[in-house]
């Protein structure tokens, strides 16, 4: 349900498939793979958290109200804060393996 109907998970499903290639192509060892790993699971829980305190709001308070603005904003902050979080990791981990594979394509093609 997230992909169909939330366009943020859509991105954070793009973002995992492209971290997911990036890893494989980087040949991340298996600590690696764990950081990774829990970034982008961390990212889904806080989303479907966000989608499923969303939805309830809207249920239980269906007209606008300043309060529930405000708690739908601090969820939403949540999973604005896991994904910084993530994309830490994604520098971290995949980082290292990135600039030593860039340059020794540079290496290369000086010669």
């Amino acid at each position: 349900m997230l992909v169909r109907t939330q366009p943020n998970a859509r991105l954070h499903a793009l973002a995992a498939v492209l971290v997911t290639f990036a890893g494989w192509a980087l040949e991340v060892d298996a600590a690696g793979w764990r950081h990774l790993a829990a970034a982008i699971a961390a990212v889904w829980a806080a989303e479907a958290f966000n989608t499923a305190f969303e939805l309830l709001c809207d249920v239980v308070h269906p007209d606008y109200h300043p309060m529930v603005r405000d708690a739908k904003d601090a969820a939403a902050g949540a999973v604005l804060a896991v994904s910084l979080g993530a994309a830490a990791v994604g520098v971290f981990t995949l980082g290292p393996p990135l600039w030593a594979w860039l340059s020794e394509a540079q290496a290369a093609n000086s010669r």
